[in-house]
């Protein structure tokens, strides 16, 4: 490692090597750099110019490397032979002074920033400052350095509006968020682009000492909330932190009601995304919350079952036995809404373990299967019609069949299935004495149109109870390509009953 005469003689000897590149796209400057070796560097450098803006995979010149492992005389010396690295960027867009940040080495970090104070407010692809990074990286003396140094930064903001306080606080750095706190009051309070304090991003992220600190040091933050109305509990819930989310309830219960602006409480969210053990806290500690709903009248049993969390359903279900029949605004219940989102299991569990809900209609009398033949979840479809004959015929309060749900909602798939399974669907009309193929039609959905035309020529002279065929559905809705198909290409004879 290191060994000028033999690299000169390589070189030398064999010329094709010295730009000769790694997979990592390094050449042997970058390779020299990265370990320290200063002569090599130099001769490199001296004897082949084109390798010292060589810039390797990630867009990282040979002084960046030095940056990176901390090497100052290298970095020295390729400023002040090479001014053009100073000012280069990776393909992150970091100068070579945010990679001394990153990597925490102060001294590289001071020589720079006092050299070419250009790069102290150079920003990267997120708008990163170097104090971001020193501060997303936990290193403090480089931190208070630049505040020091630079008043500028501390209330610089990235791409997302985080500070560095922000920064410190996503990933843990609680000596940071404390210097920060005392030294400059105002970050306390400032928030993202998304309305995010220091607070929401330390439980976003799980850090209890820093949520512990901010809480007990800056009452105001407890209550304040994001631009979705988020409380800090919310946020330690939507992401699984249950130390947090433990201490948030136990300290300021009056976190615990609190609503989002969709009104979700924090046992919505947590159910949500799938966090058992935190829905069974809340639900066991605070026995109001199973209960609640959001604003679309969905409880946490709905929200479980939207996102497919099996588990959360099963215990909600069988721990709170009321959730099972209770409906949202629409009128839908947790077995509407798994086969809204297509998740067969749920479905399948709350068919078998509660019958009661396989007939059950919503507002618009839809059954499971509509909505699921509405969303096209063909597995759903064929094991509620398989397993309950009885939902194939049952139909809304338009009077629509399953097959009219797939059909509107252009489910091909769908449409064939119920067609080939279940004869008697396809002639069968709405209240409005719609076939599938008007609905088809109707909501320009060509391939299904085709299909249907093709397999059952007795529905295009079908009209409805307004005397109006599938030609003049796909005309009054503006379906240039099934306009076409019905009447130029395949059906001439619906040209007179337009006329008619």
């Amino acid at each position: 490692m290191g060994h000028k005469e033999i690299c000169v003689h390589l070189c030398k000897s064999f010329p094709e090597l010295a730009p000769a590149v790694d997979k990592e796209g390094e050449t042997a400057l970058h390779l020299s750099c990265r370990m320290g070796h200063r002569e090599i560097c130099i001769y490199l450098c001296e004897s082949y110019p084109a390798l010292a803006t060589a810039v390797d995979n990630e867009g990282m010149t040979a002084l960046y490397v030095s940056c990176l492992e901390g090497h100052k005389e290298i970095c020295v010396y390729l400023c002040q032979s090479y001014p053009a690295l100073i000012t280069a960027v990776d393909d992150k867009g970091m100068t070579a002074l945010h990679a001394s940040c990153w990597k925490g080495h102060r001294e590289i970090c001071v020589y720079l920033s006092e050299s070419y104070p250009a790069l102290i407010t150079a920003v990267d692809n997120e708008e990163m400052t170097a104090l971001h990074v020193s501060c997303l990286e936990g290193h403090k003396e480089i931190c208070v350095y630049l505040c020091k140094s630079y008043p500028a930064l501390p209330t610089a903001v990235d791409e997302n509006g985080w500070t560095a306080l922000h920064a410190s606080c996503s990933n843990g750095h609680r000596e940071i968020c404390v210097y920060l706190c005392q030294s400059y009051p105002a970050l306390i309070t400032a928030v993202d682009d998304k309305g995010m304090t220091a607070l929401h991003a330390s439980c976003w992220k799980g850090h209890r000492e820093i949520c512990v600190y901010l809480s007990e040091s800056y009452p105001a933050l407890i209550t304040a909330v994001d631009n979705e109305e988020m409380t800090a509990l919310h946020v330690s819930c939507l992401e699984g932190h249950k130390e947090i989310c433990v201490y948030l309830c136990e300290s300021y219960p009056a976190l615990i009601t609190a609503v989002d602006n969709e009104e979700m409480t924090a046992l919505h969210v947590s159910c949500l995304e799938g966090h058992k053990e935190i829905c069974v806290y809340l639900c066991q500690s605070y026995p109001a919350l199973p209960t609640a709903v959001d604003e679309n009248g969905l409880t946490a049993l709905h929200v479980s079952c939207r996102k497919g969390h099996r588990e959360i359903c099963v215990y909600l279900c069988q721990s709170y036995p009321a959730l099972i029949t209770a409906v949202d605004k629409n009128g839908r219940t947790a077995l509407h809404v798994s086969c809204l989102e297509g998740h067969k299991e749920i479905c399948v569990y709350l068919c078998e373990s509660y019958p009661a809900l396989i007939t059950a209609v919503d507002n618009e009398e839809m059954t499971a299967l509509h909505v699921s033949c509405l969303e096209g979840h063909k597995e759903i479809c064929i094991y509620l019609c398989k397993s309950f004959p009885d939902l194939v015929t049952a139909v809304d309060k338009n009077g629509r069949t399953a097959l009219h749900a797939s059909c509107f909602n252009g489910h091909k798939e769908i449409c064939i299935y119920l067609c080939q399974s279940y004869p008697a669907l396809i002639t069968a009309v709405d209240n409005k004495g719609m076939t599938a193929l008007h609905a088809s039609c109707w909501k320009g959905h060509r391939e299904i149109c085709v299909y249907l035309s093709e397999s059952y020529p007795a529905l295009i002279k079908a009209i409805d109870h307004n005397g109006l065929t599938v030609f003049h559905v796909s005309c009054i809705y503006g379906h240039m390509e099934i306009f076409i198909y019905l009447l130029c290409k395949s059906f001439p004879a619906l040209t007179a009953a337009a006329v008619d």
